[in-house]
């Protein structure tokens, strides 16, 4: 009996976990590329935004709330998932 068609005993991840988190547009490196800051700590990277959104998207400048994707892998690099709506001002 020939391994064709066996499945392997532990599957393999085709993708890592996914974390998705808040960010703010510091600055508009290139028309798709972004430098971001992390709400929660702090911490810059790049953004990128996908070419299924570059037209929902492309108006981003500084200050911009927005959701961002990213893998574990790589802190470095984020993918912009959504633009989010302004906190609203404290009184």
């Amino acid at each position: 009996m020939s391994g064709k068609g066996r499945k392997s005993p532990l599957p393999l991840p085709l993708s890592p976990e996914t974390i998705l988190t808040n960010a703010r547009v510091i600055s508009k490196l290139d028309v798709h590329t972004l430098r971001l800051s992390f709400l929660r700590n702090g911490h810059q990277c790049l953004g990128h935004i996908p070419m299924k959104l570059r037209h929902d998207l492309e108006d981003l400048s500084p200050g911009d709330l927005v959701r961002v994707e990213m893998t574990p892998y790589d802190m470095d690099k984020a993918k912009i998932v959504a633009k989010l709506p302004p906190f609203p001002e404290e009184l």
